[in-house]
């Protein structure tokens, strides 16, 4: 049943894609012209079925139906994201106006709310309390990417792939960490449980790790402390 749901899945996925080819020509440079090029280069590097080479992405499998991805980062302004230039084949399929600060010319294609189409994802910032970044969800209903307030700049933006989970992972230093778990549900960003942690010491010098979680049960949101001895 699970091998029929996700055939289902690719044939809906890789319609809606076919659908959404546009009927236009660009004279505007594509990534797919680089392609052959690029091959032996050693700045090209794979990231599962894409390929990240120079400031382009684009899928491994040849196919005039297929999206990459050109990004417009200028260095010598604090490394500004101008614009990103979206694909299809040669032809140019959407520009997005993007004018956002980045911290590297790092560039993701991430399926972040687990609709089974990969998401636009740029580094914003990364420290030791974890990284943010900007994101541009796709939309498959109107075949087009658009801007996430809610998921970018959120720091320590991680995926729990197993449970599709999004979880918002923020260290404060060696005493303080908190997960806060998030899910898409119906297209909207809902908070799922959470779990905040301290360490500290008492008066006779022991160690605690204290942790805090809430969850929802039998529809009402519970708060649960542990307390945990940590000396060895």
């Amino acid at each position: 049943m699970k091998i029929f749901n996700l055939s289902c899945l690719f044939f809906i996925c890789y319609f809606i894609v076919l659908s959404c080819r546009p009927n236009n020509n660009s004279s505007k440079s594509s990534p797919n012209k680089n392609q052959k090029s690029s091959s032996s280069n050693p700045s090209r590097v794979l990231h599962g079925d894409y390929i990240i080479y120079n400031d382009s992405i684009y899928f491994n499998q040849k196919s005039d139906t297929a999206f990459s991805y050109k990004f417009i980062a200028d260095t010598s302004k604090l490394f500004l994201l101008s614009k990103i230039l979206v694909y299809q084949g040669n032809s140019l399929y959407q520009k997005i106006d993007a004018n956002k600060s980045i911290y590297l010319k790092e560039f993701r294609l991430v399926d972040w709310n687990f609709d089974g189409f990969k998401d636009i994802s740029v580094l914003n910032e990364s420290g030791s309390g974890g990284r943010s970044y900007w994101i541009w969800l796709f939309n498959p209903k109107k075949c087009n990417y658009v801007y996430n307030e809610e998921l970018s700049q959120i720091w320590g933006l991680e995926q729990d792939t197993i449970s599709s989970y999004i979880v918002h992972h923020f260290r404060n230093g060696a005493a303080e960490e908190n997960w806060d778990t998030l899910k898409f549900v119906n297209g909207k960003l809902e908070y799922v449980k959470g779990l905040y942690q301290q360490r500290y010491s008492d008066l006779k010098g022991n160690q605690w790790k204290k942790q805090t979680r809430h969850f929802n049960k039998n529809n009402k949101w519970v708060e649960v402390v542990d307390s945990l001895f940590e000396n060895y």
